[in-house]
């Protein structure tokens, strides 16, 4: 990096690059490279390049690894990096979900000159609007993570810590209180419940937007928490972006592991329609803007109608003839056993008050707390190398 800390990356390489050179798509994330394995092989044997990276300070990257801050440089100067390797054209995507989402954003910013598109999935982007506060409800979970990935390897939770993981919150100056440790950056987190001045540098604004010149596939699903991130980011990029019109959203009935592509959610089986070809979406999206191949059709939004059980395209998400409600959370007392959260739905002067019928697995549980914490990614078994792979450490300075 241009500080002069050495990340560690693995390059995977089609047999084309033996060859000539080819495009790229880089994967920049704090969780273990071997989790990517069932990624890797659909995009090399379509014939890109595909890299993925260790952020700062994690698993053998050099560095302290301080979550969200840092990935605006080390994103620009990592693009920058494979753009130049001699089995590199010049042209580079990105691509990943949750927090490898957001690293995609936090460099497209710096405008790397050779970033041509990216994919970005289960991203969250709206800070202390969904994460780690949600409007000012916090989400425990979010503590939880940050204490898992705190180190140079994940740190797997005690039997103590998992068995807390479900309790009501302790007062939050006592929160860190159920960990093996405290964490400084967790006591910034509960010190700023509201988007002031610490999450400023990282929150993305319309000129933000307007400076970013490059078509994105934006993926999310109704059940994933950082569904109004992404919501949030393609709004942005539709509204202000000179590449309005080479945006493109799908929002399907999956939660944040989206690619899992389970077809049911909690016991609800949305049918086989539901599940879509997650790596095959990726694939033609990248042909498409780095290698010149058919054009889609945008701009366009593809939802899943979970009640209709199918598919619609639109032109945009939300379309223009959407209707708005506004819900609010009441606490005026615990509700009966089950039955999760009280909202009011106030449309002008009138209002109208229901009862959800939820279980604790749902998001609503009563009063301001939430309980359900993050899903990790899940570990993939072993891949049978179809490539040929080498081992890369990435350390080169910035050529802005």
């Amino acid at each position: 990096m241009r500080d002069g800390t050495t990340l560690v990356a693995e390059v995977n390489l089609p047999d084309a690059a033996a060859r000539s050179t080819v495009p790229a798509v880089l994967v920049r994330s704090p969780y273990h490279r071997s989790l990517f394995e069932i990624e890797v092989r659909p995009l090399v044997e379509a014939g890109f390049a595909v890299v993925i990276q260790s952020v700062r300070g994690r698993h053998g990257s050099e560095g302290t690894f301080v979550p969200y801050f840092h990935e605006g440089d080390d994103g620009y100067d990592s693009v920058e990096w494979v753009a130049g390797q001699p089995w590199c054209d010049g042209n580079v995507a990105m691509m990943g979900s949750s927090y490898g989402g957001w690293v995609q954003w936090a460099a497209a910013r710096e405008h790397p000159p050779h970033l041509r598109t990216f994919v970005s999935s289960a991203c969250c982007a709206r800070w202390t609007g969904e994460w780690p506060w949600r409007n000012g409800v916090l989400w425990p979970g979010a503590i939880t993570w940050l204490h898992m990935v705190a180190g140079s390897e994940d740190y797997t939770l005690t039997p103590v810590e998992v068995a807390h993981l479900d309790d009501p919150p302790t007062p939050l100056n006592h929160f860190q209180d159920r960990y093996h440790a405290k964490l400084p950056m967790a006591d910034d987190w509960l010190k700023h419940p509201t988007p002031d001045g610490y999450w400023s540098p990282i929150q993305l604004a319309a000129a933000d937007f307007a400076g970013i010149d490059l078509p994105v596939l934006h993926i999310t699903g109704w059940f994933d928490r950082c569904q109004l991130g992404a919501q949030f980011l393609y709004d942005g990029m539709r509204r202000h972006s000179p590449a309005r019109d080479r945006q493109a959203l799908i929002v399907g009935a999956w939660d944040h592991t989206i690619r899992e592509m389970r077809r049911s959610y909690d016991s609800v089986d949305f049918g086989r329609e539901s599940v879509i070809d997650f790596h095959g979406e990726r694939i033609r999206w990248f042909d498409r803007w780095l290698r010149g191949g058919p054009p889609g059709e945008e701009p366009s939004a593809r939802v899943f109608v979970t009640g209709a059980r199918r598919w619609q395209r639109l032109p945009q998400f939300p379309p223009d003839d959407a209707s708005h409600q506004t819900w609010f959370s009441i606490a005026r007392a615990p509700p009966p056993k089950g039955a999760g959260a009280s909202l009011v739905r106030r449309r002008g002067t009138h209002s109208l008050s229901t009862r959800l019928s939820m279980t604790r697995r749902h998001r609503w549980s009563p009063g301001p707390t939430v309980t359900r914490p993050p899903t990790r990614p899940s570990s993939v078994g072993p891949c049978t190398p179809a490539t040929t792979s080498s081992s890369s450490k990435a350390s080169h300075s910035s050529r802005r």
